[in-house]
């Protein structure tokens, strides 16, 4: 199994974040935008600062991550989540691992800096998942057993808003049923 590291509470990133932000180095949600140029990409962010992964994948920085050539420039995340698990946790500490405070490898490279970064009012995310609902149950029961799952949602039901709230209590009925 490999380790989280991307979630160590004492890690601080390079990329200022603001002090409510939802989005520190610790929380690096995968989602789809478009930069000003128009191109689909998948992407992450920090604080207010999108990170293009695509870029970061043509530059070298996911080297020995086993990833297709253009996972990362699809107009959903689908062919991303399929890749499992020990994939998504490998990308996400690599990007903390580049984004942390003290590594300077791409800290101190500001012609790669400006083709991965973008600041919040250069793009905006189109999409995160697009999947139809027996292939998402399909997904989640191959990558995560149902009983953890339910567990995990359950106590993220109480910060969504009231329609989020059921549909997902929709989606947690079904996975009830298959067990």
């Amino acid at each position: 199994m490999i380790e989280n590291q991307a979630n160590d509470p004492s890690r601080t990133s390079w990329i200022p974040v603001p002090e409510n932000s939802d989005f520190p180095i610790q929380n690096l949600p995968f989602g789809v935008f478009i930069p000003e140029d128009d191109i689909i990409t998948t992407g992450t962010r920090i604080g207010d600062t999108a990170i293009d992964l695509s870029a970061l994948q043509q530059l070298g920085y996911f080297k020995g991550i086993d990833l297709p050539d253009d996972v990362f420039l699809q107009d959903t995340l689908n062919d991303f989540i399929a890749l499992g698990r020990p994939t998504w946790r490998r990308i996400r500490n690599r990007l903390a691992e580049l984004f942390d405070e003290n590594n300077t490898s791409l800290k101190a490279n500001v012609a790669h800096q400006n083709q991965v970064l973008l600041m919040q009012r250069m793009w905006r995310l189109i999409s995160l998942i697009r999947l139809q609902k027996r292939r998402l149950i399909s997904l989640i029961r191959r990558q995560m057993r149902p009983q953890s799952l339910l567990k995990k949602m359950q106590r993220s039901l109480q910060k969504l808003s009231p329609i989020t709230r059921l549909n997902l209590l929709k989606v947690l009925l079904k996975l009830r049923m298959m067990q």
